[in-house]
């Protein structure tokens, strides 16, 4: 007879996933070459994951979880360094996710903030430190500071982490699942679909739905036998399926 181990000392289950964010609102102002981009969600404000690349210069933002409802995908600027702005829903399964390129000049620092309902993005003029140039490795590595910032605005639902909104973000990833170390010790069936039950190398427990984060990725899909991840590695996306395993009794 073939059983499977679960915890028993489970109290509770993650609550659902979080309401859909709706990209609704842009603008464009320039004050003395500064240009500052606005972007206005409708619901909650995303998870941002923020890069640029060389070729042509641009900042690249994506935005999970996230709905594209701007009218149209690409809108002229010709503020300062900023030549346009290109909008579009890059996925739309199994979590969407809305990209908002900037095109520019030259590659330049930057700084990203919120307020209230909207993401500011801060470009200085011409004559400012230049961004080094991102090659395929590097490009998560020059993101800027306010980037954290966002991060930190996240509301994270999976299990085991520490408030988000604690200054201390580099223990950040840390706190989340490490797939690469993780065993996939259950999966219960509630009448909102699977929940998976998972353990890191220490022994710690894990409880996740759908969507929820893990260590550079999310869940995507739980299925009855495995449990199948997005992993985000230096631009790219690769998938890993965790499966139950099964012990002779």
């Amino acid at each position: 007879m073939k059983v499977f181990k679960y915890f028993f000392t489970i109290l509770f289950v993650t609550g659902a996933l979080r309401a859909q964010s709706k990209l609704v609102g842009y603008g464009v102002s320039e004050t003395e070459g500064i240009v500052s981009v606005e972007l206005e969600f409708e619901g909650e404000v995303p998870y941002i994951t923020d890069f640029v690349l060389k070729s042509p210069p641009r900042i690249v933002l994506d935005m999970d979880n996230t709905l594209y409802k701007l009218p149209g995908r690409i809108f002229t600027v010709d503020k300062g360094i900023v030549l346009r702005i290109r909008g579009s829903q890059y996925k739309r399964e199994p979590v969407p996710i809305t990209r908002v390129v900037v095109d520019m000049d030259q590659l330049v620092s930057y700084d990203m903030k919120k307020e209230g309902s909207k993401v500011i993005l801060t470009i200085p003029g011409k004559g400012k430190k230049a961004i080094p140039p991102a090659s395929s490795t590097t490009k998560q590595k020059i993101t800027k500071k306010p980037h954290f910032a966002l991060r930190s605005l996240y509301f994270y639902r999976s299990r085991g982490k520490r408030d988000p909104f604690m200054p201390i973000l580099e223990e950040e990833s840390d706190t989340l699942l490490n797939v690469a170390d993780a065993k996939l010790i259950g999966i219960v069936r509630e009448p909102s679909g699977y929940v998976a039950l998972l353990e890191d190398k220490e022994g710690k427990g894990y409880i996740l739905k759908e969507g929820d984060r893990v260590r550079k990725g999310r869940v995507i899909k739980i299925k009855p036998q495995s449990v199948i991840f997005a992993i985000f590695d230096f631009g790219f996306t690769r998938r890993v399926e965790l499966k139950l395993q099964e012990k002779e009794k």
